[in-house]
């Protein structure tokens, strides 16, 4: 009898702890990572002009994955209830339980900003996001609420020390 596949969507800024999150939590699920496909395809992980094809590839290896039963993380920033929702066709389509993780290092978005900013610089030089780009996305970044919790079976709020 087929199991039914599990989607984990990760979520927060970069820099939270959402890929060590991932490590330690995966058991026998595969990772979905941006990041890593941007590095295999273009050397470097942050290359904005490649998120749409980055992307959907991304949803097509998930859709594969889930089809075959197998449980997904998409480990990626997931910043705005939009990004999050872009996995609905696939949920409805493999009927698939769902996971929402909310990686956070303090509830204060400013404080969460100061200490992802400490980190990302003293993160390797090749790893290091741009310190504007990470402003940007902590200024965009919605937590879930209400409205992530129709699509997700189950959000779990991570505080990442």
């Amino acid at each position: 009898m087929n199991k039914t596949p599990t989607l984990t969507v990760m979520c927060a800024i970069p820099r939270s702890g959402k890929s060590t999150w991932v490590k330690k939590n995966k058991k026998d699920a595969i990772v979905i990572s941006p990041d890593e496909i941007r590095k295999e395809i273009f050397g470097h992980q942050f290359h904005a002009p490649a998120n749409p094809f980055v992307f959907s590839l991304s949803g097509a290896m998930a859709s594969l994955l889930l089809k075959q039963g197998k449980d997904v993380i998409a480990d990626a920033t997931h910043i705005t209830h939009e990004l999050r929702k872009s996995w609905y066709p696939l949920i409805k389509q493999y009927k698939c339980k769902t996971r929402l993780v909310w990686i956070y290092i303090d509830e204060d978005n400013q404080k969460n900003l100061e200490k992802c900013l400490e980190r990302n610089e003293n993160s390797p030089e090749g790893e290091k996001l741009p310190k504007e780009a990470l402003m940007r996305m902590s200024f965009a970044f919605e937590p879930p609420d209400d409205e992530d919790s129709y699509l997700f079976d189950e959000i779990i709020k991570h505080k990442n020390v």
